[in-house]
């Protein structure tokens, strides 16, 4: 049994056990839809660069629950979501997850600093079935509140992605490149500027596996690649090539809370990604989307 595997039992077997301390347990549930625009879905460098929007909505629904006598809290959770694209339509997809979530607050107040474990398991099933995959995420999150109008907080995410379709399709090559494992380290400042409107500013590295669609038997991702297969998706004369390698993302947001339920959010991103012994990529994403709590 993997590792994964065994702290997700774990943690669901801690949770069952502190049940029996519950004093209070809320429902949950959220309504998201998503525009995002990405300038370089393939991460690509010229000519091969290709950009797209796709539309995403998703539903989640769970159950919080506060232990009795303690700061400690858990919750739950089920999601579903489907994301359509405009123009790589095989990169369209629906997954199904859930969610478990740990909580410990150190002390009384809202300044009091709090430690927070996630696991998330995904089923992803693609229109381009060579890419249907189950992800496995295991989350660490510190925050502190450090005023009345600023919050940070930092988080390290382990990513596990196991993909159907491991064939091999060059002689030389594993064609497992939807095997990724990667680790994304988290840096994020919150400054509230009122009641209502929050300004969000973030630094995230990722580190581990770099996937690249561009063209079939380009040289300098070829002499490096860790497994190659080709990449309908993008069209005809392309390959998907699973590099090593890391991304820095630095965003932007703002949230503004509508009333008591609606909220929106624009968000914009800038990715550098550099692959040793390789080139380098940028790419840039622009997200505006909008949430409902029931």
């Amino acid at each position: 049994m993997s590792l994964h595997k065994h702290l997700f039992l774990s943690i669901a077997t801690l949770l069952v056990t502190a049940s029996s301390a519950i004093a209070q347990a809320d429902n949950f549930a959220q309504f998201d839809t998503r525009l995002r625009y990405d300038s370089n879905l393939g991460n690509a460098k010229r000519p091969y660069i290709v950009s797209d929007s796709s539309l995403m909505t998703s539903f989640t629904f769970g159950k919080q629950h506060f232990i009795d006598d303690s700061n400690l809290n858990f919750s739950y959770a089920a999601k579903l979501s489907n994301e359509s694209f405009n123009q790589l339509t095989g990169l369209s997809r629906s997954s199904a997850g859930l969610q478990i979530n740990g909580k410990q607050k150190f002390g009384i107040g809202p300044y009091s600093p709090s430690v927070s474990m996630g696991l998330g398991l995904e089923r992803q099933a693609f229109r381009d079935k060579e890419r249907n995959a189950t992800l496995h995420q295991i989350e660490l999150k510190a925050s502190k509140r450090l005023s009345d109008s600023f919050n940070l907080w930092a988080s390290v995410t382990t990513e596990k992605n196991h993909s159907d379709h491991q064939e091999r399709v060059e002689y030389y090559f594993p064609g497992n490149t939807f095997e990724t494992s990667n680790r994304i380290y988290k840096l994020n400042l919150d400054f509230a500027q009122s009641g209502s409107s929050i300004w969000n500013l973030s630094y995230a590295m990722r580190q581990g596996d770099v996937l690249v669609t561009t063209k079939a038997d380009l040289l300098y991702n070829y002499a490096i690649a860790r497994a190659i297969r080709p990449d309908k998706s993008f069209g005809a004369d392309r390959d998907i090539y699973r590099l090593n390698g890391s991304t820095q993302t630095i965003s932007v947001g703002f949230t503004r809370s509508l009333d008591a339920h609606w909220s929106m959010n624009i968000n914009l991103q800038k990715n550098w990604t550099s692959i040793p012994g390789g080139v380098n990529y940028q790419r840039d994403g622009l997200t505006l989307s909008a949430s409902y709590q029931f």
